[in-house]
């Protein structure tokens, strides 16, 4: 029996009433938009004589092994999942990039909680250098730095017992310009030219043992020096005060609070809006964009020719990028993880001690609420009318109280089961997302009603006609949206 992929989620307008950093409030408007406009770049890549990127091509395709249907469920809190539609899992694709971004976030934040728990010292490095209109080397710069520098690190708890080498964990970061430089590696003035600002981010935890006997200072001096020999072997110029924690291309803060660390390092914004990028002004001049965001802008603006100089770009990273495990590492970050759940399984058990009297019915809460951490949600509600107020989140070590707003993320509003030869058309010329703005205007807001009538027609019979009427009426009601729009445009 086929297994169907996991459903993906969207909010088309994520909530802003929440002060809570929380994952449940984090969405990608437009997703199939921005991945169509990427194929449409991508288009005919290559790499050597092998045609790459299949997986992504194939992304968002119904998955006829599954079910006859695409499935549509819309939630009381605005949340839409869709289901039986393929997945390729690409951490570069505007659909899949934020789940597998979330995945990573809960992963860190457990571990630098326990490290924190543990008296860990948490620093921060950030290795940056000038622009380049080379974009592979200054990647593969940052992929090696990156490569070195857990090395540099082991190196030197190497004599400590396993329990006191710490934790380690480094992404490369590519994010791409806004502006243009006009100066080159060596600092000299050349062509303008649109760039990747690729560099590192690095989360070293220190025990404190070590910290102790030998302080991290000496570690700091070397991450630094070993940046500076790295930039140098590549040829990529960099400014190294003799200050190493304050210096402008190398940067180490010592953290106390990593409550948004682990959401920063992993590029995922929180209902409050967590900035993207820290810009130190020591570090580098003008913003910088990750790909949806950019894919967002050229949607907006089609005809921008700044933004059009950014095709080549895209298309040099993705090739370049294709095959590469590296661009996070970890290391010991799962022992740290295993920590903390045996820590939050003896925290539980504590506290079903209030609603259980005995160790079965201790062990059973305790199963449900991992359920609930696995994902399914629904247990939620099934506690909550048996008396059970609160519940434990994956990744925190304190129960949080089931409200009236968790309860609407389970209150199902609407399920609609789309035909696939109503999705696979759509998909076809790129409106897929149609689909997405014309259940929620409709069950939401009550609108669109026109549009939603054709669409039910459409459902019990096909007729090619009542299909065009169905997409003029959607253009006329400003919801049609898709690739093809872009790409006739462009």
């Amino acid at each position: 029996m086929p297994r169907s992929n996991p459903a993906q989620t969207r909010y088309l307008h994520p909530r802003e009433d929440s002060k809570k950093e929380s994952l449940g409030n984090i969405g990608i408007t437009d997703s199939q938009s921005q991945l169509g406009l990427l194929k449409y770049i991508l288009k005919g890549i290559e790499k050597g004589d092998k045609e790459i990127y299949k997986g992504l091509f194939r992304c968002g395709e119904w998955n006829s092994n599954v079910s006859s249907e695409v499935v549509y469920t819309g939630y009381k809190d605005k949340r839409i999942t869709i289901k039986n539609i393929h997945t390729c899992k690409n951490p570069d694709c505007p659909v899949c990039s934020l789940t597998k971004a979330t995945e990573r976030t809960k992963r860190l934040s457990m571990a630098l909680q326990e490290a924190r728990l543990q008296g860990c010292e948490v620093m921060f490095i950030t290795a940056t250098a000038r622009p380049m209109s080379d974009v592979k080397i200054s990647i593969d710069a940052v992929l090696e730095y990156n490569k070195l520098a857990k090395k540099t690190v082991n190196n030197y708890t190497r004599k400590y017992d396993s329990e006191d080498k710490g934790m380690f964990y480094s992404r490369i970061e590519t994010p791409f310009s806004t502006t243009k430089c006009s100066i080159d590696s060596n600092g000299e003035v050349c062509d303008s030219f649109v760039y990747i600002h690729a560099h590192s981010h690095i989360l070293v935890c220190i025990p404190k043992k070590v910290c102790q006997d030998r302080g991290t200072k000496l570690l700091v001096e070397r991450l630094k020096a070993l940046w500076v020999r790295t930039c140098e072997k590549y040829g990529i110029y960099t400014l190294v005060s003799k200050r190493a924690e304050k210096s402008a291309g190398f940067r180490c803060d010592y953290v106390d609070n990593t409550d948004k660390m682990s959401l920063y390092i992993n590029k995922v914004m929180g209902a409050d809006k967590l900035a993207m990028e820290m810009n130190y002004t020591n570090m580098k001049k003008g913003q910088s964009l990750p790909l949806p965001v950019l894919l967002t802008m050229i949607l907006n603006e089609p005809n921008n020719s700044f933004l059009k100089l950014h095709y080549k770009t895209i298309r040099t990273y993705f090739t370049h990028m294709f095959g590469k495990r590296n661009r996070v590492i970890e290391d010991r970050v799962s022992n740290f993880i295993s920590m903390f759940k045996e820590r939050q399984e003896r925290l539980m058990r504590s506290h079903a001690s209030l609603y259980c009297n005995n160790d079965d019915a201790i062990d059973s809460l305790i199963e449900r609420w991992k359920f609930i951490q696995e994902g399914r949600r629904q247990v939620v509600r099934v506690l909550f009318d048996e008396g059970v107020n609160t519940y434990f989140e994956e990744d925190s070590l304190s129960p949080t109280k089931i409200t009236g707003e968790i309860l609407d993320t389970l209150t199902r509003v609407f399920q609609e089961r789309v035909p696939a030869k109503i999705y696979n058309a759509l998909r076809k010329r790129g409106y897929e997302d149609t689909l997405l703005r014309l259940f929620y205007g409709y069950h939401f807001d009550d609108m669109y009603r026109v549009c939603y009538g054709l669409y039910e027609r459409l459902s019990v019979r096909w007729n090619d006609t009542l299909f065009d009427k169905f997409i003029y009426e959607c253009r006329v009601a400003r919801i049609l949206i898709g690739s093809s729009i872009v790409t006739k445009k462009v």
